[in-house]
């Protein structure tokens, strides 16, 4: 039987009406519709990973084809045609001018490693549906099969899909370990509509008519000529393996391949890096495989804060668990950090913290609490963990990221830290459901008023707050131990003011608080004293120990130079004709000592020291131009000697 498109026509009681999941996709928090394609997709695809010991490995290829061949082409037409009265008369204006426009492009995603669409295809009833993942992909909305410890929990992520056409359709094809084990189907979500004197409802299905009942509601095609067919039109690499395939026919132009990159980076970074995940992204000749070993090469599509943070991210999933400070256990009451303070910060683990931060400018904090969830009226108590990493960096103002079993949670309401980075990591699925039942739709931020998360927690709310300022709170309890510190990160930032010379853009004043006291400045990592110090030589600059000699060598130090320009960060605007270090006019200025050049290009160079009695400099700037100078230590298991 050929599969074709299935409407059904309203009833009186019927109410009539558009469908609004489009907007749970377009928030300010996310960059664009490839964003939320990407993010929806493939937390769906993590969630359907087949389990292999403790770790789930998952491949997703994503295809944007611009260019499709003569089969796909005949495909979209066709399928388009089988429809065409109801997506005349049921798509908005500005989307079928794009299909007047001929634009017969499509996106495929396709997951690799996942149990597929399991269920009985059958099954058309409410009682089973909680079990069954094609009911709930192709004929649900706003229900999921999905448990605590999934990433999803609304059910209406796959109307991203759908988003992203213009002919508002996807198709998908999956292969399952149980009966039918290939099956393909469609869903539209149009506007409620009419083909002559007949009204019809919004959604619509393609597949085979089943013959229940007097709309013959309509079954997954089986029929391996007709799959085949369909395979072979989209360039599907699935072939027999357990999955899902989908196609977005008629794609968006606002779908890019250079935002699915960048997208797919920004917020899957963890389990890219943990080797939990590996994303292929192609359109036409231009192809990216994202996993653990290629990351960190292919983020330059990203803001250069976001590149500095994923670096850092590589470090804090590399980390062992010996390597970690683990603050003492929780108590059973509300987890509230104003009264946990002296038991989770005792004098030891504050010195362990600095002590580690001053070793290694890193560290990695793991910290317990309790989950305590209701059901069945059944109190039942979890002890859970959470890991806080901290790093010092330059930026005078961040906000901690949030990863919750993977994915980026953008917007939490955690407040911003000076002079640090902090990257907060949620793996155990017990304290991970709970956050995540506390997320909306489109999973950008948690709220203890969220319908799903309502009365379904003892201490839910405290136990959200009690993890979004788990960064504040350690650094407050770091700035209180050293009053006598200075309140600002070791920046080794060396500048040579000249009038007219580079100045900081200023921000717009800002209003004052409504309170007569003023706000506190954000917490920040006290400063260490200085391994080393930069100091101003004639027409340039030397690096020579400082009060506190390196405790472990060899240690690399990375220096960047630049020419001050008005406005402008004097190091992304270097240029090759300003100078090169490996060029005249400049030159060492004097012989390096204690210490060996292991890079050195444009205008970079990155030394190791190896005794703490050394110096390095290099002279032959020009006289009459501002020098800005900014170095770090570095750290990088993947640097080789050059």
């Amino acid at each position: 039987m050929e599969p074709s498109w299935h409407f059904a026509q309203m009833r009186p009681m019927d109410r009539a009406r558009d469908p609004s999941n489009e907007a749970f996709f377009t928030a300010d928090t996310l960059e664009n519709v490839s964003e939320a394609l990407v993010r929806e997709g493939i937390q769906n695809s993590i969630d359907a990973a087949l389990e292999r010991g403790e770790q789930r490995e998952v491949k997703v290829e994503i295809c944007l084809e611009t260019s499709p061949s003569t089969s796909a082409k005949n495909y979209l037409e066709s399928l388009r045609a089988k429809g065409s009265q109801h997506f005349e008369a049921g798509l908005p204006d500005e989307l079928k001018q794009g299909l007047r426009d001929e634009n017969l492009s499509y996106l495929t995603f396709e997951d690799f490693g996942t149990k597929g669409l399991t269920g009985d295809v059958k099954d058309f009833g409410l009682g089973r549906s909680g079990d069954n993942a094609f009911f709930a992909f192709f004929r649900a909305e706003g229900r999921s099969p999905k448990k605590e410890g999934n990433l999803g929990r609304w059910g209406i992520g796959k109307h991203v899909f759908s988003a992203a056409s213009n002919l508002k359709t996807y198709l998908g094809f999956s292969i399952r370990d149980e009966e039918p084990r290939q099956v393909l189907m469609g869903t539209a979500s149009l506007q409620s509509h009419s083909v002559g004197d007949t009204d019809y409802l919004q959604d619509a299905w393609f597949g085979v008519s089943s013959g229940v009942g007097e709309t013959e509601a309509p079954l997954p095609v089986e029929a391996h000529e007709e799959i085949e067919s369909f395979r072979k039109a989209f360039g599907l690499s699935r072939s027999n393996e357990t999955g899902l395939s989908i196609v977005v026919p008629f794609v968006s132009s606002r779908v890019e391949y250079n935002d699915l990159v960048s997208s797919t980076i920004r917020n899957f970074f963890w389990p890219i890096l943990q080797g939990a995940l590996t994303v292929l992204i192609s359109c036409g000749e231009e192809k990216v495989t994202l996993n653990a070993d290629t990351i960190l090469g292919n983020r330059s599509g990203l803001k250069k804060e976001e590149r500095e943070e994923i670096e850092f991210a590589q470090w804090a999933s590399d980390l062992k668990p010996k390597d970690y400070i683990t603050l003492p256990t929780c108590l059973d009451s509300a987890p509230k950090w104003l009264e946990q303070r002296e038991r989770a910060f005792g004098e030891e683990t504050v010195k362990a913290i600095k002590e580690e931060l001053d070793k290694n400018e890193r560290v990695g904090i793991r910290i317990p609490v309790v989950v305590r969830p209701k059901y069945d009226g059944l109190n039942r108590r979890h002890e859970a963990t959470f890991a806080v990493y901290l790093e010092r960096c330059r930026h005078q103002s961040n906000r901690p990221k949030f990863i919750r079993e993977g994915i980026l949670i953008k917007n939490v309401r955690s407040g911003s830290i000076r002079a640090a980075r902090a990257l907060v990591s949620i793996d155990d699925k017990n304290l991970a459901g709970l956050l995540g039942d506390s997320e909306g739709p489109n999973h950008t931020e948690w709220q203890k008023d969220s319908q799903k998360f309502r009365g379904r927690y003892i201490y839910g709310p405290d136990t959200i707050l009690f993890v979004s300022r788990s960064v504040l709170e350690i650094l407050k309890a770091i700035d209180e131990s050293d009053k006598e510190g200075d309140k600002k990160l070791l920046l080794d930032l060396f500048y040579l003011p000249k009038d007219g010379g580079f100045e900081e853009k200023k921000s717009k004043p800002k209003k004052a608080p409504k309170s007569d006291s003023p706000e506190p400045p954000p917490p920040s990592i006290p400063t260490r004293k200085k391994r080393y110090e930069v100091k101003k030589s004639e027409r340039g600059f030397a690096i020579v120990p400082g009060p506190a000699p390196f405790k472990e060598l060899p240690a690399k130090i990375k220096v960047e130079a630049g020419y001050a320009i008005r406005r402008k960060d004097p190091i992304k605007q270097w240029a090759e004709d300003d100078f090169v270090f490996t060029k005249a006019p400049l030159r060492y200025s004097v012989k390096p000592k204690g210490l060996k050049i292991r890079e050195e290009s444009e205008n970079v160079v990155v030394i190791e020291i190896q005794e703490n009695d050394f110096e390095f400099g290099i002279t032959g700037f020009d006289r009459h131009r501002d020098l800005t100078i900014k170095t770090r230590v570095i750290k990088s298991k993947d640097e080789k000697d050059v």
